[in-house]
């Protein structure tokens, strides 16, 4: 029986190489396991670059709600840097309003005055924006890609308002990516 035992027992020489294997196959599964943890990293910072959630929605959106401005599309020509912004203003005031002009700016304040005739816009009806000048206060011009984010300013009158009285101003926050201009 004393023989048996001395003969399956397994010497320190032998238990070593085990070991060794062990060593490197844990080693390899420690690899593999964070080498597909950096690949799924990577994968996902591919995406967000990609899909770039975090930019600033294209929108237009009014401290008055009476009036409701649709999706803006800023178009820009290119090396030039003309930008002209084309939309809708939706009237929401219960009756007609009378527009006398649009301002698209990054100016803080309101630009100087506008025509004295105007276009009159009934009440739940929508006043057409077709390609106001976009400017910058610095004078820069806005490429294709950029981000624009600055102020429309909308001159109106209501209906009852008095022939002396004063245009009234609308100011909405506008944002909008500058797209390149499409040629015929």
């Amino acid at each position: 029986m004393e023989n048996n035992k001395k003969q399956t027992a397994k010497s320190p020489a032998a238990i070593v190489p085990a070991f060794g294997r062990l060593r490197g196959q844990a080693a390899m599964e420690y690899l593999m396991t964070y080498g597909w943890a950096l690949l799924v990293i990577v994968v996902v910072l591919a995406a967000l670059l990609f899909l770039n959630p975090f930019r600033a929605p294209e929108q237009c959106t009014f401290d008055t709600p009476s009036l409701v401005c649709g999706k803006p599309l800023l178009s820009a020509a290119g090396s030039s840097g003309d930008a002209k912004l084309y939309g809708k203003i939706t009237n929401g005031f219960p009756s007609g309003i009378k527009i006398y002009g649009v301002n698209c700016t990054d100016a803080t304040e309101a630009p100087g005055p506008m025509p004295t005739e105007g276009e009159f816009t009934p009440a739940n009806s929508d006043y057409a924006i077709n390609g106001v000048d976009c400017t910058r206060d610095s004078g820069a011009p806005i490429m294709t890609g950029e981000d624009f984010s600055g102020r429309l300013y909308v001159y109106y009158s209501l209906l009852d308002d008095g022939a002396g009285f004063p245009k009234r101003v609308a100011t909405a926050t506008v944002t909008a990516k500058a797209q390149a201009t499409q040629t015929s």
